[in-house]
């Protein structure tokens, strides 16, 4: 429990204050943007560029006050009114409040994801307000969930997210499928193989996702979805499953899908130089606020091999995977 790294996933549920936030009918006060999280977390990586920059303006903004920043807020809203409280981190105890406000989904959402962001998130009482969690009735707190469960869960858990791979909600979708990249249990296999087909699935990213997750599985059946899934018409997922082809077969015959088929008919051991799968995490340099101010770090994410899954017998050929492969590419609105 919690031997995964939350950082890669973290800092998307207020990065972009005019994509959460909306004015109510009239003016007066704002409200969380249900729809501009969901915008906001699909865009994980774009939000983390644009944290650096909102804080140069922020800082810049307030600097000649210190912490009078009243004019930005509106009498009666909940806007900050200090720079000192634009940067006061949220307290456990408020993010566990919010987890469980039962009246308001959107506290619920910030709440679980700030949680299963937390150095701390894998306690077992979190983990069972993940669980707990996964069957609430609004799509964006149960993807919030499925957060925890892939950052701090374990392969008993595949069943609760299989549950939810099949919803209408795309973020939900692509939350299932990364988490099962983290998850490690052959009878997600199925749900990957069909959520990797365009016909049942029409969301590219989910797609993508199930590409790389199936790379941990050696059996002929993934073998030829991955395959076909060549024959994607997203790059993307091309990409995703030549890396899943390469790490399990040791071959790389490109984007050649004649070859690939050929090799498959010839070969008898289709995994003897299989190496070791490692699920692609978030990796990016140093902005140049970051190279200045120390405590500011990339959210960057130790890559390692699902939960549950053994390490390749000595006898078949694994080895390491290069870290540059390990890199989750780049999500997009």
């Amino acid at each position: 429990m919690g031997r995964r790294a939350a950082s890669g996933w973290s800092a998307v549920s207020s990065l972009r204050p005019e994509r959460c936030l909306r004015e109510a009918p009239g003016g007066g006060t704002r409200h969380f943007n249900r729809e501009g999280a969901r915008a906001a977390l699909f865009g994980i990586i774009r939000d983390m560029e644009y944290l650096g920059r909102i804080g140069t303006v922020m800082i810049a903004a307030c600097a000649t006050g210190l912490g009078s920043c009243k004019g930005i807020a509106h009498e009666g809203t909940n806007q900050p009114t200090s720079i000192f409280e634009v940067f006061t981190p949220t307290t456990p105890a408020m993010a566990a409040a919010w987890a469980a406000d039962e009246y308001d989904a959107d506290k619920r959402y910030r709440g679980t994801l700030l949680l299963a962001n937390a150095p701390f998130g894998g306690e077992r009482v979190y983990v069972e307000m993940y669980t707990h969690a996964s069957a609430d009735e609004d799509p964006v707190v149960r993807a919030a969930a499925i957060r925890g469960l892939a950052l701090h869960g374990s392969p008993e858990h595949v069943p609760l997210i299989l549950k939810q791979f099949d919803d209408p909600d795309r973020m939900l979708r692509w939350e299932c499928a990364r988490a099962l990249q983290r998850l490690h249990d052959p009878a997600a296999i199925p749900a990957m193989l069909k959520h990797m087909v365009e016909k049942s699935e029409d969301e590219s990213l989910v797609r993508s996702a199930c590409a790389d997750g199936l790379g941990q599985y050696a059996e002929p059946r993934v073998i030829d979805g991955l395959t076909a899934a060549l024959g994607d018409r997203d790059l993307s997922v091309n990409d995703a499953a030549l890396r899943s082809l390469r790490t399990l077969t040791g071959q790389d015959f490109g984007d050649n899908l004649r070859e690939w088929v050929a090799w498959k008919k010839r070969t008898v051991d289709l995994f003897a130089a299989r190496r070791t799968y490692i699920y692609p995490v978030f990796q990016r340099e140093k902005t140049w606020l970051e190279t200045f101010v120390p405590l500011w770090v990339p959210p960057n994410e130790i890559a390692a091999s699902p939960a549950g899954m053994d390490a390749p017998s000595v006898g078949t050929g694994a080895v390491p995977v290069e870290p540059d492969d390990a890199t989750e590419p780049n999500a997009v609105n």
